[in-house]
């Protein structure tokens, strides 16, 4: 069964495209002697399950491995292929061990083989077998993979099951205590800085992982007691879950016999006296009549406490409570029992991984010795990549739903922390799969943070938290003064200001830190990130006795430009839609809602280019139609120069244009705009039959801009095609060009293929077209023929700029014989440095 799972586990890890290049290599390998070959139409039909099946059917197990081996080494999957070979490697090391036989007994060749592979130190070489024919072991395996190998995702309907193994993807953890500098850097940095700075963190000497944190220290000691902390969300449970599925599939920790999970949120409902025994076998029932022969060897148990920061009850008094003679069989009243098990007065033996958040990590640190600490960082940025290509199992999905939340600073700081990530997948799935327009429909950035703090509410908040009705606005009040302090660490003094009792600090929320302070520790408060500590400091905001704050906000905003107000200012008018407020429980009061309106028309009149755009965003977290057509009312043009605009600046404007009643022009001068950019910036001409101008004028009137500009900056030849392409995807098609009046492609380099297929668009009679203005383009004579068919028969062209181009003499004669044409009813002809003689 284990070599069934790991060819699985190698297998799901290729892409599609790469699983198809495997399958094409299985069909037309050579074969070797007595090797039966697999049909050609078996192979092409078949699954990941089904492929697996037909290897070993084929080849028996040994010889299954070796081919998918030499398949993966053919394809270029290097590193699975290791992996595989390294399970390969157990499995031989486990068979021995399971027979009793010792790992002395093989020769020293095999033996070298496997210790190079397996990392096994001599400690490990040691024969633990249950006494008889070790069913207590097997049993103990299936019952870890039935229990713990599938899990519920927090939407999964009745009978949703989802594989552990195939959705875990390897978290970085680092052994090293950061410093309060670290700390501040780590809560203020954004895009990709926080991946980077969890590489720095994960260096190898302080790197850990699943594999090796069991091995001796450099003294070569044994870890008795692990350590794993982390925040809420990043991973602590599969983790852990992921250790114990490993040693039952015989890939990790093969020196135990035994492997126990203790959950202490489940501890917490337990009532009456209990032993360790009664604890340890909780989950484990059908091992309870071999429970004596297990404990004979308590030095071969692998114990998992999972959640040691979620236990409700306090084991600071239980260090002196109970006999020292005390056995796993005694029992007491439950704090007093694990009290026993942690402290090692029972199964001292035994090794233990325990998982906690980090404020709970000083009060253990006070009831166990910790051999081995290590801080789990979340995902790396390749980790984030494949875990977003695992759950999708399609590349193209994948890689649309990576390049979506790197336009989005604040969501992209983020998703190293893999329920953040597991949250965008499947909100873009579920839009993707729906067929949803990914400009329009996709969540900004308050619903996304709204989505992530509802999860937390729901699945990781502690009792006294949720009972806890005034929390929010605690934790609001905390991150608003430290926004405006522009403070991420707090100290104690700061949590007792805003009524924080100390000994319940929301850990769901505000992370404890240590640090090393002179001779002693201290110790420092603050929230998952920066952008978290924004997002509760705009829930603040939303109470009635806040609007002299609201109004400060504002204020300095868009007067002083601070920063560090921006993602705080435009929270606040995220929350203002009531299905993202409503996440959070949070109901917008009434004046809110008129208090930013006022402040956004007013402030639209006055503000430009990087200041417009700034209140162009906060009008696009609203995604409320309504409040935006309101604050634009009175807007009847968009001006925007010398800014780089990016795909996100780009939807933003569009969407903001869109629902604006009166704008009649946009202009984006010097904008350095790229493809993906000018693609969203199309929506404002494709789109505009959906919105209305409402009582102004008839239901069915569209929406109108007479005046596009794209004047320079739109940088047309980076992008990929030919140039017919290329404009064809930038430019709206003929059927929205009766919309358009005055047109501006200077300084786009459209060539003879874009004048083509911008020509076919003005021939159209629907066509409204009056100026178009093409200068400095390298346009030559080749496009003459096309500009002169316009002018014959456009009944709207007014004016036309050739400035700045390569025309002939010849041509640009031809083309001034079209205007005496009858139905030409061009006015004016620009041709300012065109290569002309004076004879023309």
């Amino acid at each position: 069964a284990n070599i069934r799972f790991s060819l699985h586990s190698a297998l799901t890890d290729l892409l599609e495209k790469e699983l198809k290049e495997f399958k094409w290599r299985l069909m037309y390998m050579e074969q070797e002697e007595g090797m039966s070959k697999i049909p050609n139409a078996d192979i092409e039909k078949a699954e990941v399950c089904d492929i697996i099946d037909l290897l070993i059917n084929h080849y028996q197990e040994r010889n299954a491995v070796e081919v998918t081996l030499k398949l993966l080494g053919d394809i270029n999957k290097k590193q699975t292929a290791a992996k595989l070979k390294k399970d390969q490697v157990q499995w031989q090391q486990n068979t021995l061990l399971l027979s009793g036989m010792n790992t002395n007994d093989l020769p020293s060749r095999k033996k070298s083989i496997a210790f190079h592979y397996f990392g096994f130190l001599p400690y490990t070489c040691k024969t633990h077998v249950c006494k008889g024919d070790n069913t207590c072991t097997e049993e103990n395996k299936k019952l870890i993979l039935e229990l713990y190998g599938e899990f519920c995702d927090y939407n999964s309907l009745p009978g949703e099951w989802e594989c552990l193994d195939d959705r875990y993807i390897t978290l970085t953890m680092t052994q090293k205590h950061r410093q309060m500098r670290e700390w501040e850097d780590s809560l203020f940095s954004k895009e990709g800085k926080p991946m980077k700075r969890m590489k720095l963190l994960s260096e190898k000497d302080n790197s850990l992982n699943i594999d090796n944190m069991l091995q001796p220290n450099e003294r070569g000691i044994i870890p008795k007691t692990v350590v794993l902390q982390g925040i809420p969300g990043i991973g602590k449970t599969f983790t852990a879950k992921k250790i114990m599925l490993d040693w039952a599939y015989g890939k990790l920790y093969l020196r135990f016999d035994h492997c126990f999970y203790l959950k202490c949120r489940e501890m917490n409902q337990l009532s009456e006296d209990w032993s360790v025994a009664d604890l340890i076998f909780y989950n484990f029932e059908r091992l309870q009549l071999m429970k004596e022969e297990i404990f004979k060897h308590p030095e071969n148990i692998l114990i998992v406490v999972d959640g040691f920061d979620e236990l409700k009850f306090s084991l600071d008094g239980t260090k002196n409570k109970g006999s020292n003679s005390d056995t796993e069989w005694e029992k007491h009243p439950i704090e007093i029992t694990l009290g026993k098990l942690l402290q090692r007065k029972v199964l001292s033996e035994a090794t233990m991984i325990i998982t906690t958040r980090p404020e709970a990590l000083e009060k253990l640190q006070g009831l166990v010795m910790i051999n081995r600490y290590a801080e789990i960082l979340g995902f790396s940025e390749e980790r984030r990549n494949e875990y977003f290509y695992k759950f999708f199992k399609d590349e193209q999905r994948a890689t649309y739903a990576l390049n979506y939340i790197k336009e989005n600073e604040a969501v992209s700081a983020m998703s190293y922390v893999p329920i953040m990530s597991w949250l965008l997948c499947t909100v873009l799935q579920q839009h993707l799969e729906n067929g949803a327009d990914p400009v329009k429909d996709l969540k900004t950035t308050t619903q996304v943070f709204a989505a992530y703090v509802n999860i937390v509410l729901n699945h990781h908040t502690r009792e006294l938290e949720k009972k806890d009705t005034a929390l929010f606005e605690k934790l609001g009040k905390l991150a608003l003064h430290g926004i405006k302090k522009q403070q991420v660490l707090f100290e104690q003094k700061d949590l007792q200001q805003f009524s924080f009792n100390l000994s319940q600090v929301p850990s769901s929320f505000l992370n404890k830190m240590l640090f090393k302070k002179d001779e002693d520790t201290g110790t420092v408060y603050g929230f998952l990130h920066l952008t978290f500590q924004e997002f509760h400091a705009a829930l603040c905001c939303f109470n009635n006795e806040m609007i002299s704050e609201v109004q400060c906000l504002l204020v300095h905003f868009l007067s002083d430009r601070q920063s560090h107000l921006t993602s705080t200012v435009r929270f606040i008018f995220g929350l203002v839609n009531t299905k993202a407020s409503g996440k959070v429980k949070t109901i917008p009061p009434p004046w809110i809602r008129s208090e930013l309106l006022n402040w956004m028309k007013n402030s639209l009149q006055t503000s430009t280019n990087y200041s417009l755009l700034q209140l162009l965003y906060c009008l696009y977290e609203t995604q409320d139609v309504e409040f935006t057509r309101n604050a634009m009312a009175d807007i009847y043009e968009l001006t925007v120069f010398d800014q780089t605009l990016s795909a996100m600046d780009c939807s933003v404007i569009s969407y903001c244009t869109l629902n604006s009643p009166n704008t009649k022009k946009l202009l984006l001068t010097n904008c350095n705009l790229q493809l993906e950019g000018k693609k969203r910036l199309l929506s404002v001409l494709q789109d505009s039959s959906t919105v209305n101008l409402g009582s102004a004028c008839t239901s069915s009137s569209p929406f109108l801009i007479q005046n596009f500009y794209f004047t320079a900056g739109v940088i047309l030849n980076n992008a990929q095609g030919t140039a017919s392409m290329r404009l064809t995807v930038f430019f709206f098609p003929s059927l929205n060009m009766k919309h358009s009046r005055h047109i501006e492609l200077n300084r786009n380099l459209i060539g003879e293929e874009g004048v083509k297929v911008l020509c076919t668009a003005l021939k159209d009679p629907r066509c409204k077209l009056e100026t178009l203005r093409l200068a400095c383009n390298s346009l030559t004579d080749a496009c003459i023929e096309d500009f002169s068919l316009v002018l014959a028969t456009s009944s709207s062209l007014k004016v036309l700029d050739l400035s700045y181009n390569n025309l002939g003499v010849s041509e640009v004669k031809r083309l001034c014989a079209t205007l005496k044409h009858s139905d030409c009813k061009l006015e004016k002809l620009v041709l300012v440095k065109s290569s002309l003689s004076p004879y023309c």
